[in-house]
Order: C-alpha cells, then structure tokens, then sequence
C-alpha cells in the first residue's frame, strides 16, 4: 500500500510538471485551434498508428506533421476506428493474459503506461506525432511480444516454426535499423531524409535550410524557409534562418525584420535578439539597440556579449555615466571576456579624449 501511494504520488508530480512544461509554446502548433474532440480523436489514430510502426516499421519519419499528421475531424474516421479497436484490442488482451501470461499484461501495461503521458490523450504537447515517443513504450511492446512467442514456443510442434519466424523478424529488423542509421549519421543527413518523406516538417525543414545556407547555397535555403513561413508564419526557427539567409547575403533591413518579428513571438530569442541589437546599431537607431541590449542582458544574465553591446552603445549615445556603470558591471562579472575588456578600453580612451579636450 505505501509503495503504491508513492508511485501514484509520483505519477500525480509528473503529470503536473509535464503538463506546466508543455504550456502556452509547449504545444504544438496543429494543436492550438484543436478542439478537445478533435485532438482526442487524433490521438486515438495516432496511437493506432504507433503500433502498426512497432509492427512494420516500413517508412520512417523523424518529424510527423502537416499532411503526414493531421488533425482528426471526427471520431468516424477509418483512422480513429482502428485506433479505438487498437486500443480496445490491447485492453482486452491485457485483461485476458493478467493471470494467465503476467509477462505479456505486465508488456502491455508498460506499453500504454508510457505512451498514455505523451499520447495528446490527457492533454496537448509538443508533436502530434513522432518516432522518439515510442522509445520508452516500445521496451513495453517488445516484452509483451517476446512472452507471447515464447508462450507459444512452448505448446507441441511449435517451437522450430517460433524459432523460423523469431530469426525471420531479426533479420528483417536488424536490415531495417542498418539502413535507417545512414540516415541518422548528421543533423543535415537527417533533415534531408525527412523532408523528402515528410515536405510539411517545419523543424527539419529549418534544420535543412541552416545546412543549405552553411553550403553558401541562400537560394535554396530562401525557398525551403519561405515554404514553412507560408504554412506557420510564427515559426521562430524558420524566421531566424530567414533573418540568418538575408544577413548572409548583406541585406541587413531585410534581415533585421525576420529577428524583428521573431522576438514578437519569443521576446527572449537570443539569437534574435543579439541579431536585433546589432543591426539597430548599425542602423543608427542607437536607442532601439540600447533597448534590445538592455531586454537580452536580463533575459541571459550570465552572458557577457550585451554588457559588451550596452557599453558601446551607451557611449555612442553619449551617455558616459551608463556606459561606465556597464563597464564596471562587466569587468566584475566578466574581467577575462575579450568583448568586455576591448569595450572597457575604448571607453577609456573616451574618457581620456574629453578630459584632454
């Protein structure tokens, strides 16, 4: 009694931290219009689907979204049917076994115990569907399928057939995982291979068009990131890469709208706002870079790149007495930082400029 009051006490902590997480940015973007309904209906096809993956996994994607996840309208749908008949088809198969076979309930249970937080059943979170929520689940599936042939191992006549099939699956499987490792070998590699089974997925699609502007290769890089904007014009990596394409290329306006509109969404980028600070100074509208200077030094205390920022630009508008206030914050939180220490000195020699004069 007390251990299971401490493990329902720890299921209550987990579900309470997870569903704090996944909050308001948490939640993935096909979500966020999704009535209860819908998003239920969706989940129930989707763990329908999970399992068909465990089974045959024929086609593999890192990143399920757009046409290749979409929303469920309707508890009708094929899709959902056979997911709801999934999910009844385990349950029952559960309930059957729980005396009978411990080892394939126990698999089972594991299967729906791990997969139920990360479903979108209970609530909402950050994918609609992806292959790294089965990680945990699958350990759960794979004991409740190695009971289920060794139970049937076991009966008369039916142990070279269980041995034929096993070594059939392990090789199938293990052919299955060479191949899908090439495409795991780099972030680029992978983005690649998903895009092409997957052209909705705006984070590899992002991931992508970093690699394509890393080869120099903008145009490319442009189209791939005007695409996603198209479909989820508040996506922050793919505004960033955009700002990033357009800097690249020394279109520093152009440029400085994308991390502007960024920072509209997530207010506390830090590449964004690194990005913004700079190009303000550089053009001219030394208050706005103060201001982003200024938002990026409370959001990332322990960086020393906007003390460096603040300090030129305090001076730059002629505000020595801020600047030296930076100053003096920079050399006793970051005295070895070489940004810090330059800007330190150029403001010395500021200062010994106006005396002099």
């Amino acid at each position: 009694g007390a251990l299971l009051a401490g493990l329902a006490a720890a299921t209550v902590l987990f579900f309470a931290l997870r569903a704090q997480v996944v909050q308001e940015r948490g939640v993935h973007g096909a979500f966020a219009n999704a009535t209860t309904p819908e998003r239920t209906a969706t989940a129930l096809r989707v763990g329908g689907e999970y399992v068909a993956l465990l089974l045959a996994p024929l086609q593999l994607c890192a990143d399920d979204e757009g046409r290749a996840a979409p929303l469920a309208r309707s508890f009708a749908q094929p899709g959902v049917l056979a997911g709801i008949a999934t999910l009844a088809g385990l349950l029952a198969l559960l309930s059957w076994t729980w005396r009978r076979r411990p080892l394939i309930a126990w698999g089972i249970g594991l299967f729906l115990a791990a997969l139920f937080p990360v479903s979108n059943l209970a609530f909402a979170i950050g994918v609609v569907k992806a292959e790294r929520i089965l990680y945990i689940p699958s350990a759960g599936f794979i004991a409740a399928l190695a009971a289920g042939l060794s139970a049937l191992a076991a009966k008369p006549g039916a142990r070279r057939p269980v041995l034929a099939l096993l070594a059939a699956l392990a090789l199938a499987f293990t052919a299955r995982t060479a191949l899908r490792n090439r495409d795991w070998r780099d972030n680029c590699t992978l983005a690649r291979a998903t895009i092409e089974t997957n052209p909705d997925s705006a984070v590899l699609g992002a991931i992508h068009a970093r690699c394509l502007l890393d080869a120099k290769r903008f145009d490319e890089a442009r189209e791939v990131l005007q695409s996603i904007l198209t479909r989820r014009p508040t996506f922050v990596p793919a505004l960033v890469g955009a700002g990033s394409v357009e800097l690249a290329e020394g279109r520093e306006p152009e440029s400085l709208v994308y991390f502007e509109r960024a920072l509209t969404v997530e207010p506390e980028h830090r590449v964004s706002l690194s990005n913004a600070a700079w190009l303000e100074g550089r053009a001219g509208r030394l208050e706005r870079a103060r201001d982003h200077y200024s938002r990026w030094r409370r959001a990332y205390p322990e960086d020393p790149a906007p003390i460096a920022g603040l300090i030129a630009t305090f001076a730059q508008l002629g505000d020595l007495e801020s600047a030296r206030e930076a100053a003096r914050e920079g050399e006793r939180l970051f005295p070895n930082d070489p940004n810090v220490r330059r800007n330190i000195d150029v403001l010395r020699e500021l200062g010994r400029d106006a005396a002099a004069k």
